[in-house]
């Protein structure tokens, strides 16, 4: 497509001649033909040496001849432009006759069901869904329309997936939460889990997730929430609206997040408490209290101009540990001066 027709799509500014774009890449291994970007600063220098034909930005580098796309947000219109050039194509199976679909099951008529997917009984399945082999569909779950669950995604008995859902290979929906009784014997007596899982619309769920179901009501992703690789959420947990958990989070039961909220990667997450809309998390770091809105470190989480403040001392520990043992000999010296004029 034209370089113009691009800007004019996306509200850019075309800075430099047309040109006719035919694909998208990084500033590294870009072509002539290819569009590339900038989107963080550390990868500037590379506009010098890029063969892309052309470059999307937030700010024009100083005395580039190169052509650019100046906009205000690059990496939306990224994100956009890149729907555009790489669309997946998927054989249309309907359905195969290798895969299994039990009784009364509701399934539109332009769903893709692959080979050996199994679906049991009492299923609904809304329009334009994509079902990838090996998927198991269990007993009474509910799967919206435009949905595309990968292959090996297990979804457990009465689970409800919402529409435009996407979750990647491996990930488990519905499995039983970790609920125990204990008797005086020390024996761990099995809690029945008998809630399930509320995937809202427009939510992404990345490979190898775990999203266990309520010991009693529902475990609730909220619509627009992205999760990535890894990540378990325990039973009867809620997120709110829009929020990302990257790799390896972990939420234990009954918390509940509120909008927008921000998990970076490996945050752990104690049961029972809230955290409020807009928080955000930085990486490793952990809490057993509920947070207010604002941004957190460490273990335990605390606010994160704070732990700045603590990682800058910490630096200098061994130096000041070294004056501490200075200033106590020095004291003892005129103590016991002291002590001898007396």
């Amino acid at each position: 497509m034209k370089l113009s027709e691009i800007a004019q799509w996306f509200s850019c500014k075309l800075v430099g001649s047309d040109c006719q774009i035919t694909g998208i890449n990084t500033l590294e291994d870009a072509k002539e033909g290819d569009l590339s970007f900038l989107t963080n600063s550390r990868y500037k220098n590379r506009i010098k040496t890029t063969k892309a034909s052309a470059i999307l930005v937030d700010k024009i580098p100083e005395n580039s001849q190169k052509r650019f796309l100046l906009s205000e947000n690059p990496y939306l219109v990224l994100a956009k432009l890149a729907a555009q050039f790489f669309k997946i194509e998927r054989p249309r199976f309907k359905k195969d006759s290798a895969a299994y679909v039990g009784k009364d099951c509701q399934i539109a008529g332009n769903v893709n069901i692959y080979p050996t997917v199994y679906i049991g009984n009492r299923v609904k399945i809304g329009s334009d869904t994509v079902l990838y082999p090996g998927v198991v569909i269990d007993d009474d779950v509910q799967i919206g329309s435009g949905c595309v669950i990968y292959p090996n995604v297990s979804i457990m008995r009465e689970c409800i997936i919402k529409d435009n859902v996407i979750i990647h290979a491996g990930s488990v929906i519905g499995s039983d939460g970790y609920g125990y009784a204990h008797d005086k014997q020390g024996n761990h007596i099995k809690i029945p889990q008998t809630g399930i899982v509320l995937i809202e619309n427009d939510v992404e769920i990345g490979s190898n997730v775990s999203i266990d179901r309520a010991a009693f009501g529902k475990t609730v992703i909220g619509h627009g929430t992205k999760i990535d690789n890894l990540v378990q959420i325990a039973h009867n947990v809620k997120t709110g609206k829009n929020c990302l958990l990257v790799s390896q989070v972990g939420i234990a039961g009954s918390s509940e997040l509120g909008d927008n909220v921000v998990l970076a990667g490996q945050v752990g997450i104690a049961g029972h408490i809230r955290i409020d809309s807009n928080v955000q998390m930085g990486g490793k770091s952990a809490t057993n209290r509920s947070l207010k809105t604002g941004q957190y470190s460490g273990i335990p989480a605390i606010k994160h101009t704070d732990w700045l403040r603590v990682q800058a001392v910490q630096k200098r520990l061994p130096s000041l540990m070294e004056r501490i043992r200075l200033i106590e000999k020095e004291f003892s010296e005129i103590k016991g001066k002291h002590y001898d004029r007396d």
